[in-house]
């Protein structure tokens, strides 16, 4: 056994990727339900099998629910549209007005 596999945050089965997913999680700022989806999804098959996506799935499944409760998630267009009985009041781009990227 090599030292990272030893140390308890650097277990075998999250050293294996090229980026860690305790290290990719705090990189890119995701909160508690999705970085324990990451966390037990990648180990899952290192780990502890059909339990760590069980666990995946309960974090999943807290995800949906919330992004649920919020007001806007869900078919944003749609819902302007039953809400504003078919006059939606969202706002629009058309080919004509976009413009290319500048480069650089």
């Amino acid at each position: 056994m090599n030292q990272r596999e030893i140390h308890p945050t650097s277990p075998s089965h999250y050293t294996r990727w090229d980026i860690q997913p305790l290290d990719f999680i705090a990189r890119n700022n995701l909160d508690f339900l999705r970085g324990n989806i990451i966390k037990y999804i990648l180990r899952f098959d290192a780990k502890d099998g059909l339990q760590d996506l069980e666990k995946a799935r309960t974090y999943l499944e807290r995800l949906i629910e919330r992004e649920k409760s919020k007001p806007d998630k869900g078919d944003n267009l749609n819902n302007m549209e039953n809400e504003n009985h078919g006059k939606s009041k969202g706002c629009y781009l058309h080919l004509q007005d976009a413009r290319p990227f500048p480069r650089y």
